[in-house]
């Protein structure tokens, strides 16, 4: 099981639309996000990640399949320190490891 992580991109948007309406995984996710989501309220969303510039969006990727996301907010360059969100979207990944590799790599983007 090859992990790794990319930027997200707008192709994303439909799988994090499928991940965030599964009340199953959403009920971890805070509020925003379990509250439902659109593909329209995703690309709002996107527009408006793109001008954040203390924060980071990346796709989990297993074997080259989309599986979640990782965020990396509030970015201290100075500090070398970031709040993350991290989530699995698809549930036959939960508890393989694939969210707590992310800890390896997160000092690449700080």
């Amino acid at each position: 099981m090859k992990i790794t992580y990319r930027p997200v991109t707008k192709n994303d948007l439909p799988d994090r639309v499928r991940w965030f309406n599964d009340l199953e995984i959403s009920q971890f996710l805070g509020d925003i996000v379990r509250s439902g989501t659109t593909l329209a309220k995703q690309k709002k969303w996107f527009e408006k990640i793109l001008k954040e510039k203390n924060r980071k969006d990346f796709v989990i990727e297993v074997d080259g399949k989309p599986v979640g996301g990782v965020a990396l907010l509030e970015i201290n360059k100075i500090d070398k320190n970031a709040g993350i969100f991290i989530f699995v979207g698809e549930k036959r990944f939960w508890g393989k490891g694939v969210a707590k590799s992310f800890g390896i790599y997160r000092q690449l983007w700080i």
